[in-house]
């Protein structure tokens, strides 16, 4: 791994082996979870011309991710 800055798609694990490894060699990450994110808010805001709210957008995505929800099983 040689790279300074590492995004990574996948967002289910929350940390899949690419980001440990590039963690490892201090380079900046940027998971999956994280850019599912700031596209939802981005598209929030051209949809309704308000600013998202990240933090709660943030909560509910791990909240999701961590209980199994998004990915089709039972909470």
């Amino acid at each position: 791994l040689n790279a300074r800055v590492v995004l990574d798609l996948v967002y289910h694990p929350l940390e899949t082996r690419l980001l440990r490894a590039a963690r490892k060699r201090r380079a900046v990450v940027v998971p999956g979870w994280q850019m599912l994110v700031e596209q939802g808010a981005a598209q929030f805001e051209i949809w309704t011309g308000l600013r998202a709210p990240l933090p709660v957008m943030r909560r509910a995505v791990l909240r999701a991710l961590r209980s199994g929800s998004a990915r089709g099983q039972p909470a």
